[in-house]
């Protein structure tokens, strides 16, 4: 399955782009909705089975192997990164009214 770039090649070059900077523009859009679509899956708490689900990228979005584990582990990094976000923050919070007494 070939991602179609949102302008020509030929446009992006004459813009004076390098074949990285016209990679990364095509790649990012990629990227950004299969890590959201893993992080919804995850959180839909359905168990995770990392080399189906690492298949289903590769179907759906025409990434490699190496991109689709990319993916799963970005995912999961920003479920985590969420939670301890969240526990930290409700600790705060907790601590808050604890300091108002004298």
């Amino acid at each position: 399955m070939a991602k179609a770039l949102p302008t020509s090649i030929d446009e992006l070059k004459a813009l004076g782009k390098t074949q990285l900077e016209i990679f990364l523009a095509s790649y990012t859009p990629i990227f950004d909705k299969s890590v959201c679509e893993t992080i919804n899956f995850l959180l839909s708490g359905d168990e995770l089975n990392k080399y189906k689900w690492r298949t289903h990228l590769q179907d759906n979005y025409g990434i490699s192997p190496r991109n689709a584990n990319r993916v799963i582990s970005a995912a999961k990094d920003a479920v985590d990164s969420g939670a301890s976000g969240r526990i930290l923050h409700i600790k705060t919070l907790e601590g808050k009214p604890k300091s108002c007494t004298y």
